[in-house]
C-alpha cells in the first residue's frame, strides 16, 4: 500500500518556513479553532437537514428536516463541498481560541495549522483566519496526517506539539513521529461528550514527556508555564554522589535544591523567605527531578511513572510549623503534570540548615510502569 504524499501536498510542505529554536505547535483547524459543526448545522438548515449528533460521525447523521430521513453519502459529499465553498471565508472561531492562540505566538511558539480542507478552498481558509487578525502558515492536507507531520519536521529538532479532534489523526502522528506530543482535543462539547464516554467535562490528553490534563484552550498556560522552565533544568550534583539511583523498578532521585538558571533560592522561611517563595522553590525542585526521570531513559515518557513519595525538608526558623505549605509546591506540580500517576504519599519537615543555604530541598521516589 502506497503511503507517498501527492506533489502538491509535498510542495505546501517544500514551502512551509520552520523557525529552528522555537518550539512548533501544529493544530487543526475544525473543532479545535473553528466551529465547524455549529455552522454547518446553520448551513444545513437552511438547506432543510438537521445534524444527528447522536454519534461522533458524519454520514449518517444527515437527516432531512420533518421526516428524518438519512441524507445519501454522496448528497452530504456535495453540501460538505458547497459548505466550504460558500462558508470558508465567514466560519465563526472558538470562543477565547483567538486569544490563546496569540497568546502562545507571543510567548515564543511558533504555529501551523495543518487542516484536511480541499486544496480549492485554501485560499478562503486562509483568509478567515487573517481577517481574524491571524496570519499563520496554513496547510491544505488529505487523509491521516502523520506523514505530513513526519515529512514536515523531518530535520526540525525543538518541541512539537500536535492538535486534533478526530482519534484517527492522533493515533496517525503518534505512529509516524513518536516524539511529537499528541493533544486530543474537541471544541464543541456535544462532540466531546459523544467521543470521550459522555463525560461532562471537556477531555484533552497529552501523550509526551509532559503530561497534562488541560481545561478548555488554556493549553497556552500550562504549556507555557511548565515545558518552558522543564527544559532549562540539568543534573547537578554537589559531592560524590548520583542524582538518582535506580533499584528494580524503582528510581531514587537525590534530593533536589530550588535551583534555576544557575540561580538558588536560598534564606531561612519565612524570616528571610517568605513561604510565597519558599513554595515556589520546592516547585522548581520538583521540575528539576521530573527533568532528572526525563534524561533517564530516552525511550520513557513521563506517563510511564508513578510517583511513590515526596520527602521535603524546609530551612526553616525554629518557630516555624507551616512546612506542608512550602512542600505543596512540589507536589501541586507533579500532580498537575503526571495527573493521577503524580499523586503521592509525602514528609514535610523542618531543618535548622540546608545546602547553600537553599530555602528547601525535595527528595522523591517514582516507579517505572513500562
Amino acid at each position: 500500500m502506497s503511503h507517498k504524499l501527492s506533489d502538491g501536498l509535498q510542495k505546501q510542505i517544500n514551502k512551509a518556513t520552520l523557525l529552528k529554536d522555537k518550539p512548533l505547535l501544529i493544530t487543526d483547524a475544525d473543532e479545535v479553532l473553528l466551529n465547524f459543526v455549529k455552522c454547518f448545522e446553520i448551513y444545513l438548515e437552511k438547506k432543510g437537514f438537521w445534524y444527528d449528533l447522536t454519534s461522533y460521525a458524519l454520514f449518517g447523521n444527515i437527516k432531512q428536516k420533518g421526516t428524518d430521513e438519512v441524507v445519501s453519502n454522496e448528497v452530504i459529499l456535495e453540501y460538505l463541498d458547497d459548505f466550504f465553498r460558500t462558508e470558508s471565508k465567514d466560519i465563526t472561531f472558538v470562543e477565547g481560541s483567538i486569544h490563546f492562540i496569540n497568546k502562545l505566538l507571543d510567548s515564543n511558539f511558533q504555529i501551523l495549522v495543518l487542516t484536511n480542507i480541499p486544496f480549492k478552498y485554501l485560499g478562503d481558509r486562509k483568509h478567515c483566519f487573517q481577517k481574524n487578525g491571524l496570519n499563520l502558515q496554513i496547510i491544505a492536507g488529505n487523509g491521516p496526517k502523520g506523514l505530513v507531520i513526519k515529512e514536515l519536521i523531518r530535520d526540525f529538532k525543538e518541541k512539537v506539539f500536535f492538535i486534533d479532534d478526530l482519534a484517527p489523526h492522533i493515533s496517525s502522528v503518534k505512529k509516524e513521529v513518536s516524539r511529537s506530543k499528541t493533544i486530543h482535543y474537541i471544541s464543541d462539547e456535544r462532540l466531546s461528550n459523544l467521543q470521550f464516554l459522555r463525560k461532562r467535562q471537556i477531555f484533552v490528553h497529552i501523550v509526551g514527556k509532559i503530561y497534562i490534563i488541560f481545561l478548555l484552550m488554556k493549553l497556552a498556560d500550562k504549556i507555557l508555564e511548565v515545558e518552558k522552565d522543564y527544559k532549562q533544568f540539568k543534573l547537578v550534583t554537589l559531592g560524590n554522589y548520583l542524582p538518582f539511583k535506580k533499584i528494580g523498578n524503582l528510581v531514587y532521585v537525590s534530593g533536589q535544591l530550588p535551583i534555576k538558571d544557575e540561580k538558588i533560592i536560598t534564606g531561612k522561611v519565612p524570616s528571610e523567605t517568605d513561604i510565597k517563595e519558599a513554595s515556589y522553590g520546592s516547585r522548581i525542585c520538583m521540575l528539576n527531578t521530573l527533568s532528572i526521570l526525563d534524561q533517564l531513559n530516552p525511550s520513557c515518557e513521563l506517563s510511564d511513572f508513578n510517583c511513590i513519595h515526596v520527602a521535603g525538608y524546609v530551612n526553616a526558623d525554629h518557630s516555624f510549623s507551616d512546612h506542608p505549605l512550602v512542600i505543596n509546591g512540589a507536589s501541586d506540580v507533579v500532580c498537575d503534570i503526571m495527573g493521577e500517576k503524580g499523586k503521592h504519599s509525602r514528609i514535610a519537615v523542618g531543618a535548622n540548615s540546608l545546602p547553600k543555604n537553599a530555602s528547601v530541598e525535595v527528595a522523591s521516589i517514582f516507579e517505572i510502569l513500562k
